[in-house]
């Protein structure tokens, strides 16, 4: 009995070790950065760029209240000074399925804007923030990281935060009006498609 209990003590220490290698081997595969963005009004632009491995991907928020797989990121800001207030501007997440189950994620290198309110314009803002992530692979890594960066009012633009001009086309910034387009073309669309055809001629032969 006490040479089975030995035994079993050794396998689960080895199996952790054997977790805690597996786990030390992908630990961090995504990096982290603030960029400055300038500033816009009465707003001050950053951006965190998130570069993110092949064959690896980073859970993004869900624009929709539907079930979904993975772990939601979170961005704190609270120990952040000369900050009255902050938006986080997701950018659209890539809609797949991971093991059968609707995921919506980030790829590649992906730039998330922040517009942030500074109480004093003129003023240098200091920002901290707290970042969680999960990131997966063949395993899944959370990741929480904290940065930091001063933006001065005078700050030019990242040239990172330059080439990404489309972050205005986050799910949060779509426009009512750029719905109703939307919808409209779609309507146009489905009317025009050949299965929809039949069914308005038959409509027309009637009146």
């Amino acid at each position: 009995m006490k040479i089975f209990f030995n035994r079993y003590l050794a396998g689960l220490v080895f199996l952790l070790v054997l977790t805690l290698s597996v786990y030390a081997g992908d630990k961090a595969p995504v990096e982290l950065k603030l960029v400055p963005g300038g500033v816009k009004g009465d707003h001050v632009l950053a951006g965190l760029l998130i570069t993110i491995p092949q064959h690896w991907h980073v859970y993004a928020p869900t624009p929709s209240q539907e079930e979904t797989a993975g772990f939601e990121p979170t961005i704190t800001w609270e120990t952040s000074s000369n900050l009255q207030n902050a938006k986080v501007l997701w950018p659209v997440p890539h809609r797949t399925e991971i093991q059968g189950q609707t995921s919506y994620i980030y790829e590649g290198q992906v730039l998330i804007p922040l517009q942030l309110t500074p109480h004093h314009i003129k003023d240098p803002l200091s920002l901290n923030l707290k970042i969680s992530l999960l990131a997966c692979s063949a395993l899944c890594v959370p990741i929480e990281e904290t940065l930091s960066i001063i933006l001065s009012p005078n700050e030019k633009e990242d040239q990172v935060f330059n080439a990404a001009k489309d972050w205005e086309k986050s799910y949060e910034g779509l426009s009512l009006l750029s719905l109703l387009l939307i919808a409209l073309l779609g309507g146009l669309i489905l009317n025009f498609m050949p299965c929809v055809l039949p069914v308005l001629s038959l409509k027309i032969m009637s009146l």
